[in-house]
């Protein structure tokens, strides 16, 4: 897995490629604490995610718990097929933000 990030409006946008599963997901969460603190509104940019596990799901309900105790947004954008399938299937896309395109945060 691979994480950049990047700023668009008042959003941090995490661009994840590869894999988010069992082996990955610690990585995520080292990146996640690494974070500026005073982000509040982040948005995972998921056209490049091949594999989203429940261990992935279990990084982005953490992720979102953590943002909304700070009034902040988890928004995720772009997801695969298989991505949103996965978040569909797990009910996640009833409780997660979840748009075409980074294009579409406000």
């Amino acid at each position: 897995m691979e994480i950049t990030d990047s700023k668009k409006n008042n959003w941090l946008v995490l661009n994840i490629e590869g894999r988010l599963d069992t082996v990955t997901a610690p990585d995520f969460d080292k990146y996640i604490a690494t974070v500026d603190n005073s982000e509040v509104n982040i948005a995972l940019e998921m056209s490049a995610l091949s594999y989203l596990s429940s261990a992935g799901l279990r990084c982005l309900l953490k992720l979102s718990k953590a943002l909304s105790a700070k009034n902040g947004s988890l928004v995720l954008a772009s997801p695969t097929e298989m991505v949103q399938e996965v978040l569909e299937e797990s009910g996640l896309d009833s409780l997660l933000d979840v748009v075409d395109s980074v294009d579409d945060l406000k």
